[in-house]
């Protein structure tokens, strides 16, 4: 179908079998791209910005389209993010982050994980810390292993807006092989000196 003015109203994306068809122009499946139809000078800018963003922000886009799934469909979301079969320990970590951390005070400047490092802290101190990051050493960025260290380094927390109350919570897992996943987990999130794994009893 199309207007007097010969726009193409055409779907605008389509999933069938695996491949995604974006407009008439473009197809998408896990190895490869191709043309469908010729696109227009202007139109192959557009994808490749989209193709930028998408690429930059795609760990933003999972977190946030499976809390948002979730918040609109409740445990039947479970049913088309397992069918996507993305990865469990992943999508923990998405979905965490994009929960912790609103849209106002993510920065397009530093990467996803430098949010990670300031998800738990509360909205002021990640603004705070995120800018400190950007804002960097000589003209250089910190990187996320400088940012972590210096948020640990902070005096007692409290420029950090965490509670400065202790809590021990005991987690017990069913193998050894999940205990190892849930110490990577923590690892990622910068906890590694915040557990002791103990070895399962014989």
């Amino acid at each position: 179908m199309t207007l007097d003015t010969g726009v193409d109203l055409a779907p605008l994306m389509e999933i069938d079998r695996g491949s995604f068809k974006l407009t008439k122009y473009f197809e998408f499946s896990p190895i490869g791209m191709t043309f469908r139809a010729k696109p227009t000078l202007d139109i192959c800018a557009d994808l490749c910005e989209f193709l930028r963003i998408v690429d930059s922000g795609r760990q933003w886009a999972i977190g946030d389209f499976i809390n948002g799934a979730e918040s609109l469909f409740g445990e039947e979301s479970a049913q088309i993010i397992d069918a996507a079969n993305l990865s469990e320990a992943s999508i923990r970590v998405y979905r965490w982050v994009a929960a912790k951390v609103a849209m106002s005070n993510r920065r397009v400047e530093v990467s996803f994980d430098h949010h990670q490092a300031v998800a738990a802290l509360d909205a002021k101190a990640q603004a705070g810390w995120l800018q400190k990051a950007i804002d960097g050493e000589d003209g250089v960025k910190w990187s996320v292993a400088r940012l972590k260290r210096e948020i640990k380094n902070a005096d007692g927390g409290k420029t950090l807006g965490v509670e400065s109350a202790e809590y021990t919570v005991t987690v017990t897992c069913e193998s050894e092989a999940d205990q190892d996943a849930l110490c990577r987990q923590l690892d990622n999130l910068g906890r590694k000196d915040t557990y002791r794994a103990k070895k399962p009893r014989d």
